[in-house]
């Protein structure tokens, strides 16, 4: 048991190694393949506010179209899209989170790697959306020890960038490749509205 562990916890400082070489290149698709998940299109969305780093856009996450969005507790899609037409200038649709609801993500595939979020959005009071992380897998969805709340400002406008530290170590079991989910709530008694859902994989220290 115990070499076993010393194994897992060297693959996973290696790993870590060369992901922090692999951020210097800037692009996830350059990454090894198995630190990599392929068929992913990757853009800029946020230069406009000084951030230069390759994000994918989330499944589903412009809202647009047929829902792929687990909604609960009066989560909606909406119309009126964010002003900055990140996605694309044709969207027209948001997603409206009441205090109480919740809106879960799609599954994503995710590499043994620390992800980076970033969105538009606004919160009625200035506060923001909280985020929970559930590693998907046959037996359905598992709680990551992993959150964080992503800042809003009261009118639309880029989101924080939050950075979620994903557990490197179910990352290696995976073969360096994990699906992942997230699940957003309010903070507080805000109400939210958010749209395109972005995440950066790349390790940024």
């Amino acid at each position: 048991m115990k070499r076993w562990v010393s194994a897992v916890v060297a693959s996973t400082a290696a790993m870590a190694a060369a992901l922090t070489c692999g951020a210097a290149g800037g692009q996830a698709g350059l990454l090894p393949g198995l630190l990599s998940c392929p068929g992913l299109t990757y853009t800029q969305p946020f230069t406009p506010w000084s951030d230069a780093n390759s994000y994918f856009l989330a499944p589903g996450g412009s809202f647009e179209g047929p829902s792929s969005w687990q909604l609960s507790g009066g989560a909606r899609v909406v119309a009126g899209n964010e002003p900055f037409d990140l996605n694309s200038k044709s969207d027209s649709h948001s997603l409206l989170l009441q205090p109480g609801s919740s809106a879960t993500s799609p599954a994503m595939c995710m590499a043994a790697l620390s992800p980076h979020m970033r969105l538009v959005g606004k919160a009625s009071d200035g506060s923001g959306v909280h985020v929970d992380v559930y590693a998907s897998g046959v037996l359905g969805l598992v709680r990551l020890p992993v959150s964080g709340d992503i800042d809003l400002s009261s009118s639309w406008d880029a989101s924080s960038d939050a950075s979620l530290l994903l557990q490197n170590v179910l990352a290696v079991t995976n073969l360096g490749k994990t699906s992942i989910v997230f699940r957003f709530t309010p903070i507080g008694t805000a109400t939210v509205q958010i749209d395109d859902v972005y995440v950066d994989p790349i390790f940024h220290e």
